[in-house]
This record gives structure tokens, C-alpha cells and sequence, in this order.
């Protein structure tokens, strides 16, 4: 396989992100990986958007990362997108819409599988989760059905197998 431009994106945890978690390392460890393999990894964008609904100061700050995240597509001309975790709290708002426009593969790496909505519902309460989760879970379904791949890194997501069958791409667990 021949080395590609990939378009990386972390919406949960930027590479860049001062304080050392799980996430941010993982997320490294993947970046470096793709390039020992000799491809061009780039991230296209620093916006965190951890249930960004719920803050409408953070609603103007979407509005200049996807326009900054345009710019950076633009430039790089990636060949596939891969974003590293999507979940019903931190969506993947880029890289559904960037892939499409491109025509490049979706990949999203780490998917944190939460159940069904009726779940989330019943968590938030009757009412309040109209505005607390259900715009995340949208996000996130949509981006889910949006992939060429999914794939998860733990072997007990099973549940997320089952429902993985009934997306438009390709579900892979490594064990």
C-alpha cells in the first residue's frame, strides 16, 4: 500500500493539549505509527467539542474551526480522513462532512459505544435529555453512518458489533 495524506482529528483530546491523559497519548501513539509506515498525517483542527450545544459561547468557535479546518483541507489534500474517538458527548462534527466533500474514506478509530438512545434517555431524565444528549447522539450517529470503517480496540464490544451491522460501513474489533 502506498503511503497517503491522512487528515487526523481528535475532538475529545488534541494532540496538542497541555495536560498528559490516556487519550492524548493513545492518540499520539497512532500518529506515529501511520508515519513510521511513511505517511503524511495532519490534524485538521484543535477544536475540542465536548457537548459544545450546551455552551452557546462555544457555537461562534465551531463556526471558525470548520472554516479553519476548510483552509487546512485545502492545503493538505488529504486521501483519507481519520478521526480518533467519536461518542454521543464528543462528536465528530469534521469529518463526515470534510471525507464526503473530498471524496475520501471516513475512518473513525476508538469508538465509544454508550448503547441506544433509549438508554442515554432514561440517564439524562424525560425531558432534559432533549437538550443535553440528543444532539450529541445525532452527531455521532451520523457520523457512524457516515464511515468506511469503525474500528474499536476492545474485543467486549459486542453490543457495538450488533448495531455496527445495521451501519453503511465496514465494522472491524481488533482483540
Amino acid at each position: 500500500m502506498r503511503a497517503k495524506r491522512v487528515a487526523f482529528y481528535t475532538p475529545l483530546t488534541p494532540l496538542s493539549f497541555p495536560k498528559p491523559s490516556g487519550d492524548r497519548t493513545l492518540a499520539r501513539n497512532l500518529v506515529k505509527a501511520l508515519e513510521r509506515n511513511g505517511h503524511q498525517v495532519r490534524v485538521m483542527s484543535e477544536f475540542r467539542g465536548r457537548q459544545f450545544w450546551l455552551r452557546p459561547k462555544r457555537w461562534r468557535q465551531i463556526l471558525f474551526a470548520f472554516l479553519a479546518t476548510y483552509r487546512a483541507t485545502k492545503r493538505f489534500r488529504p486521501e483519507a480522513w481519520l478521526t480518533f474517538v467519536s461518542d454521543p458527548y464528543v462528536p465528530d462534527l469534521f469529518g463526515p462532512i470534510f471525507s464526503s466533500r473530498l471524496g475520501i474514506p471516513y475512518v473513525i478509530y476508538q469508538v465509544l459505544f454508550r448503547g441506544d438512545y433509549q438508554g442515554i434517555r432514561l440517564k439524562e431524565g424525560r425531558v432534559r435529555h432533549l437538550w443535553t444528549a440528543l444532539p450529541g447522539y445525532l452527531l455521532n450517529l451520523y457520523a457512524l453512518t457516515s464511515t468506511d470503517h469503525v474500528i474499536a480496540d476492545k474485543s467486549g464490544d459486542h453490543e457495538l458489533r450488533r448495531w455496527g451491522e445495521r451501519l453503511s460501513g465496514f465494522l472491524e474489533v481488533r482483540r
